[in-house]
């Protein structure tokens, strides 16, 4: 429907509405006016006639009748005297000789009103005169002792005519000034839906790609600012879209460049765009698939739930699985959002990790086997230790060199083997979490404490800044193991004289910050630290003992927990150490988050 068709049909709507309006305030207003007055009329008559019958109360319908019929045609109503016993005494609508076979009127609810308080008025259908009457009764003498009541009613179809006659009037009136109303509101439509339509085809043609029609503007008022506006929005449509185009052109060229996957899709699960390498990694075919469900381009169960899980809790999601060729695959699906925050899709990001798969494999399988290879040397050594110390050498001196030496060697076998075996039972998952409520500013003091003397030995000093009351459910052996691992690292890389800062901050979750005063990372190591055996360049590294796998055995027990770990350079020197765990370890056997370094 055109806009002089619509406001031509609400202009039509309103001029009803007021009819309607009208036509019920008429009824109700005129209805209720006339009804008051014809009130007040019977009131101040019945009162009269009450004053003059209590002066000389006619006693018999011989003299009450006439009486009745006298006041009835001077008043223009039905006129009734009625005894004290009920008994109509005269009636003017009623002649004398029926006078006896009207039934006694003590319980019609006026006279009973009438009675209690004076006067009393109902309406209803005589049975008399067969016709619907308005009543109002008035007693005539005390009320400790009334002579009887005097009656007045006036016919309800009357009142109605009344009524109508002066509501045909006031409709008229009103007919008439909606009809005045309605022509000035269409001459008024008809000039305004001329310019707002003019404005619908200016902007017709910027749809249709027209932008070089500029939109006239017409007066001064609204719709001339409107058509103003609309051209000053060309203008900047004009502008948008040939920056859309460049980023369009752009974003073709960084997605063709790109050597990993990326699939995105909308939030009913149908594909927005696939790039080249998606393409080529898992062979999809190239025709368009473009507005395709999700389930046709990509059958593996693993990556259409990561997509639903993605978009349904609008989490990021990472997911491994093997592709039929035996491929190891990566991927990370991110939910975004437009600007106003609602969600409207979910990006992929697919990776072939299949040369990470296999270099994680030979790094366990090394694990495993030096492990097996230090356990028999580390007995021998001890057995020496126990021969040398038992005085089987001839010079105390130099077997007690040589004992130190062998036991320092030993210890440090030692160390590495638990440590390449909590490794090797973690990433296999034989280890179980005996979570509990764990008071976290005691258990970093107590860390502390164990690693005071190595502090002391660096000149390194060791402050401890959370507050009381944080706590978290965790396996206290485990977490006392990423304490002490961070602890030591920061005093082990740390400047001599330098401080270790241990902060944590408490919420949802559990924040604990380790900062330290050394060199720093390098920035392309920041992740690789995390890695088994890892060790950074000679210059930074020297003389400061280490394995080589208390990072990466931090990084497996706080994803055990559930959690991440990830380490930064501070600005002005220093490396921060940041590990965020849930209050709630997860369940046992959900290993979502788990995985090799």
């Amino acid at each position: 429907m055109s806009i002089r068709g619509k406001l031509l049909l609400i202009l039509a709507v309103a001029i009803a509405a007021v009819l309607i309006g009208l036509h019920a305030a008429h009824t109700y207003v005129i209805g209720g006016l006339i009804t008051e007055q014809t009130s007040r009329r019977l009131m101040a008559e019945s009162a009269l006639l009450a004053l003059q019958l209590e002066s000389d109360w006619p006693g018999s319908p011989e003299r009450a009748d006439p009486l009745a019929d006298a006041a009835g045609e001077a008043l223009g109503l039905r006129v009734s005297i009625i005894n004290a016993t009920g008994e109509v005494l005269g009636d003017s609508s009623v002649p004398l000789d029926r006078m006896a076979s009207l039934r006694n009127h003590l319980t019609r609810p006026e006279i009973a009103a009438a009675l209690q308080r004076g006067s009393g008025t109902a309406s209803r259908r005589s049975a008399s005169i067969e016709m619907d009457m308005s009543y109002l009764a008035r007693r005539v003498g005390p009320a400790a002792a009334p002579l009887g009541f005097v009656r007045l009613a006036v016919p309800t179809a009357s009142l109605e005519a009344q009524a109508g006659r002066y509501r045909m009037l006031l409709s008229g009136l009103a007919a008439l000034a909606l009809l005045g109303f309605a022509t000035l509101a269409f001459r008024v439509n008809r000039r305004v839906a001329r310019r707002v339509e003019s404005l619908a085809r200016a902007a017709e043609h910027v749809a249709s790609g027209r932008h070089d029609q500029p939109m006239k503007r017409e007066g001064t008022d609204e719709i001339a600012e409107l058509s103003v506006s609309m051209d000053r929005m060309r203008h900047a449509l004009i502008d948008q879209m040939g920056r859309t185009d460049a980023e369009r052109r752009l974003l073709a060229s960084i997605l063709s460049g790109l050597h990993e996957g990326i699939l995105v899709v909308n939030t009913d699960r149908r594909v927005l765009l696939v790039n080249e390498a998606l393409r080529t990694t898992l062979r999809l075919p190239q025709e368009p698939l473009e507005g395709a469900p999700l389930f046709q381009v990509l059958w593996d169960r693993a990556i259409t739930e990561a997509f639903d899980e993605a978009l349904s809790g609008q989490v990021d999601v990472a997911q491994r699985w093997s592709t039929p060729d035996g491929r190891a695959m990566e991927l990370t699906v991110v939910p975004f959002a437009d600007a106003q925050g609602r969600l409207i899709g979910a990006i992929g990001l697919f990776f072939d990790v299949s040369r990470l798969e296999a270099l994680e494999r030979v790094r366990r399988d090394f694990v495993a086997d030096i492990s097996h290879e230090l356990r028999s040397p580390l007995a021998s050594v001890r057995a020496s230790i126990e021969t040398l110390q038992s005085g089987a050498l001839e010079d105390p001196p130099e077997a007690g060199r040589f004992l130190h030496i062998l036991e320092k060697n030993a210890s440090r076998m030692e160390a590495i083997l638990d440590d390449l075996t909590d490794l090797s039972l973690i990433e296999t998952g034989a280890i179980e979490l005996n979570p509990e409520r764990i008071d976290l500013a005691g258990a970093v003091r107590e860390a502390v404490t164990a690693l005071a003397p190595r502090a002391a030995a660096r000149h390194v000093e060791v402050r401890v800044e959370i507050p009381e009351g944080i706590g978290l459910r965790a396996d206290r052996r485990r977490l006392d193991q990423v304490l002490t691992n961070l602890v030591d690292n920061a005093i082990k890389f740390n400047r001599q004289g330098g401080t270790v800062v241990v902060r944590a901050s408490g919420g949802s979750g559990v924040k604990i910050m380790v900062e330290d005063a050394g060199p720093g990372i390098p920035p392309d190591a920041l992740d690789l630290v995390f890695h088994r055996f890892y060790r950074l360049d000679r210059s930074r590294s020297r003389d400061v003992p280490g394995t080589g796998l208390g990072l990466a055995i931090v990084k497996h027990l706080v994803r055990l927990h559930g959690g991440t770990v990830k380490a930064e350079n501070r600005e002005g020197g220093g490396t921060r150490f940041t590990v965020d765990l849930p209050a709630q370890p997860p369940s046992p056997g959900s290993r979502a988050a788990e995985g090799p370094v």
